[in-house]
């Protein structure tokens, strides 16, 4: 039986509680209003349950400004996703129709070599194109060649415009939705056009959502505005892997003690199954699966019996249990050679500074990083008398503190 330490809170007050525990829920609905397709205040739009949209921009005001090089020449290049290719256009304010630039065959015409234009063809004074073609006979990139006579020599500065169709196939994230800008570039705010899968969207008329989701780490936020940190009314509350404590003075300081199961992860770097586990102090027990060793327990090996799977008294050990070879060091032999780490679980005494955040609730992760809480696992707050973490109210959510808005995290 493990002598259980008190895990104190400095500061704070009464603690409600919930009694019994909640069954966890499944991920959140991240549609609004029935909505799977909706945007933010800045006319981001957010797409839920769609794996992989085409997502296309017609009519997308495009601008650029590039020099040109020590041979005089500019050139734009426009890929196939660019496609349809724009019809025209526009260098320093002259515009020409991609149909009317004469085409020269040769994939690369020319190179520029110490500022002289070497040429694989005829050499070309006025504005060219050139294209590439896959094994169907499309066109996938265009180039389109401005030589110096019309940008005004070497390393001038010219400009670029022309009307775009962009397309897309934006991914979901880790959280599974996706967050796409509902307009290409600034300047389709006030033209342009916007489709999904086919389907034009009319970005003025798509519902706005003011609490939009976040993903962060991979864990989905929800509520923002109107999330709180407590849980159902208690201020004091779990979840698999941490209690949350909501109700104190932001940037306040907690003194936190455990005395719980904490966890060791170890690397298995041996092809026959061998690892080793090392601690700073001797432990009072460690668990390994669903076995408990004890130092009393525990069978002891020198380490000059093994260390190297070719070791007979390495293959003299029995699979699937713990070793001692001193008081800081062990060894397990594991039957599984397919695992890449162990973890192993020991009873810690620690104390912890745990801070309160900027929203006014602080998170008391628990030691065991691997498996959380763990039946036994007690804590006292303001001199109560202790119990068992199991007992506190198990929340499906999680509060998490972001530019000192609260918002709900998602397990």
């Amino acid at each position: 039986m493990r002598n259980y330490k008190l895990l104190t809170i400095v500061g704070v007050g009464a603690v409600s509680f919930i009694s019994g525990l909640l069954p966890a829920t499944a991920a959140p609905d991240l549609t609004y209003s029935g909505a799977s397709r909706y945007k933010d205040a800045k006319d981001n739009i957010y797409i839920i349950n769609d794996s992989e949209p085409e997502i296309t921009y017609s009519g997308v005001a495009v601008t650029k400004a590039p020099y040109s090089d020590a041979c005089g020449f500019i050139s734009l290049k426009l890929s196939d996703s660019n496609s349809p290719f724009p019809s025209a256009i526009a260098f320093n304010g002259n515009s020409n129709t991609i149909g009317s630039i004469p085409i020269v065959t040769e994939k690369t015409p020319y190179k520029c070599v110490n500022g002289v234009a070497q040429w694989k063809g005829t050499a070309q004074t006025s504005i060219f194109q050139t294209s590439v073609t896959n094994a169907n006979g499309s066109i996938t990139v265009k180039t389109i060649y401005y030589p110096s006579a019309s940008t005004g020599g070497a390393f001038k500065q010219g400009l670029i415009s022309y009307i775009a169709t962009l397309t897309k196939n934006p991914k979901p994230n880790a959280c599974g939705f996706i967050v796409t800008p509902g307009y290409a570039n600034s300047q389709k705010k006030t033209s342009g056009t916007l489709s999904i899968n086919g389907s034009t969207i009319n970005i003025a008329t798509l519902p706005v959502n003011p609490n939009p989701p976040d993903c962060m780490g991979g864990k989905t936020l929800t509520g923002s505005a109107t999330a709180v940190a407590t849980f159902n009314g208690a201020s004091l509350y779990r979840t698999t892997k941490a209690i949350y404590f909501a109700g104190l003075t932001p940037k306040s300081l907690n003194v936190v003690g455990y005395d719980a199961l904490g966890s060791k992860t170890v690397s298995i770097a041996n092809t026959c199954g061998m690892a080793t586990i090392k601690y700073s102090e001797m432990p009072t027990g460690i668990k390994v699966g669903a076995n408990t060793y004890t130092p009393a327990t525990m069978s002891y090996s020198s380490s000059s019996l093994f260390y190297t799977c070719e070791s007979p008294g390495y293959a003299a050990l029995t699979a699937n249990t713990l070793y001692k070879v001193n008081g800081k060091e062990y060894v397990y032999k594991t039957s599984d050679l397919t695992l890449k780490k162990l973890v192993a679980e020991n009873p810690i005494v620690v104390s912890k500074n745990i801070p309160v955040n900027a929203c006014g609730f602080a998170t008391i992760p628990a030691l065991n990083t691997a498996n959380g809480f763990t039946t036994g696992d007690k804590v006292t707050i303001n001199g109560s008398t202790p119990y068992d973490v199991t007992t506190l109210p198990l929340a499906p959510t999680a509060p998490t503190c972001k530019n000192g808005v609260t918002y709900l995290v998602s397990p």
